[in-house]
């Protein structure tokens, strides 16, 4: 079947396939946010968001997924030699043909039959997979995918690649070094949820947490985080400013959540632990400051929310690029041990202009609508190409 076959029996709204892969939170949530602001902006057009790993072979999702969990955790070290090593091109080879082994088929009759006019990869390894296909109707489809970092590596590069969706202006210049044309290349920001564009009611949140107005609020992320990290930070940075109050977020990290349990922080007036929530912006909206692992999503959720970070760590590769970009903006503060974090974010608890300017440049670089422009700019690359 041709391409002009294929594509031409989309005769009703348009289409847009979304495709992530679940090795890391940071691409599902930026996969869920598109498919929101189309859902939010553009009703009309038929969206589908899928994991690409749903139809990899059992061996292959096993390594991906628990593989990249196991490492950057247990060996972080590891993981930022292999990120190094292979951001070269011609290291790459295998692992895409890894990929075609693993997926290439349920992969291409899953695009059969879905006829989408846009393939947009919250990761580059379903798209680059799909431009390369011997179907010439499938590798015709328009590809765009999302850097979700702050730094960009080369696996993210295809030549056959539509459209890059990029955060700033300098990872724009870092994508263009790899041959990219420049008119390519989308400075949208990173997809968050649109629910970060809407207003809060910063008091009704407080009294819904019972957080006094006139004291300071630190709000802790879970990722990497264990309760005996937290149990010293606490009282750490109360050294500084005793009546700082904490919330204390173990979200989808089920370890944290356990120690947490059995924690005396639980007890601890002022502290209010919480496992999963569906309510970050709320939660970031109040706080003066978030501990926070350097994921490329979550940090633009802050940076939406104007709320400075502190980084007690930084998983090597991508997260280091991620840290480096918001200490060189100085919306971060970074250190490792309980104490030096409390003594960094000190300044930020008790310093209203110190704060105030820090909030400012939050504010500055964040992008809480990035998802609705991405959504607005796939629509028109699907009408310039239906032109």
């Amino acid at each position: 079947m041709s391409a002009v076959a294929l594509r031409g029996t989309n005769l009703a709204a348009p289409r847009v396939l979304i495709l992530h892969a679940s090795g890391g939170m940071g691409h599902v949530k930026a996969a869920e946010a598109v498919a929101a602001a189309f859902a939010q902006r553009h009703p009309d057009v038929a969206v589908r968001n899928v994991n690409v790993l749903d139809f990899a072979r059992p061996v292959f999702r096993f390594l991906y997924e628990d593989g990249y969990n196991f490492i950057s955790a247990h060996w972080p070290g590891f993981w930022g030699w292999l990120y190094r090593r292979y951001d070269r091109p011609s290291r790459q080879g295998w692992l895409v043909a890894m990929t075609r082994w693993a997926m290439e088929r349920p992969l291409l009759r899953l695009v059969r039959e879905f006829n989408p006019d846009f393939i947009l990869g919250a990761h580059p390894m379903p798209t680059r997979l799909l431009a390369h296909v011997r179907d010439p109707a499938v590798a015709a489809i328009p590809t765009g995918v999302v850097v979700t970092d702050y730094g960009c590596h080369s696996f993210w590069v295809d030549e056959k690649t539509t459209r890059y969706y990029v955060a700033t202006d300098e990872v724009k210049a870092c994508v263009g070094g790899f041959r990219v044309p420049w008119q390519r290349i989308a400075v949208t920001g990173i997809p968050i949820d649109p629910k970060f564009a809407r207003p809060i009611d910063v008091a009704a949140v407080r009294r819904q947490l019972r957080l006094p107005d006139d004291r300071p609020v630190v709000l802790v992320i879970g990722g990497l985080l264990s309760a005996r990290y937290l149990e010293q930070l606490v009282p750490a940075v109360r050294a500084h400013v005793p009546a700082a109050q904490f919330l204390l977020v173990s979200g989808r990290d089920r370890t944290l959540e356990r120690q947490l349990g059995a924690s005396p922080l639980r007890r601890t007036a002022g502290v209010t632990v919480l496992g999963f929530i569906n309510n970050l912006e709320e939660l970031l909206a109040v706080a003066d400051v978030a501990v926070t692992k350097a994921g490329g999503l979550t940090v633009s959720e802050c940076l939406a929310q104007g709320t400075p970070m502190a980084l007690p760590s930084a998983i090597p590769g991508q997260e280091e690029d991620n840290r480096a970009f918001l200490l060189r903006h100085r919306v971060a503060v970074s250190a490792m041990t309980p104490a030096a974090l409390a003594a960094a974010v000190t300044p930020l608890l008790t310093d209203r202009v110190q704060a105030a300017e820090r909030r400012a440049r939050c504010r500055a670089l964040g992008r809480p609508n990035a998802a609705v422009d991405l959504a607005d700019d796939i629509l028109r690359q699907i009408r310039m190409s239906g032109a």
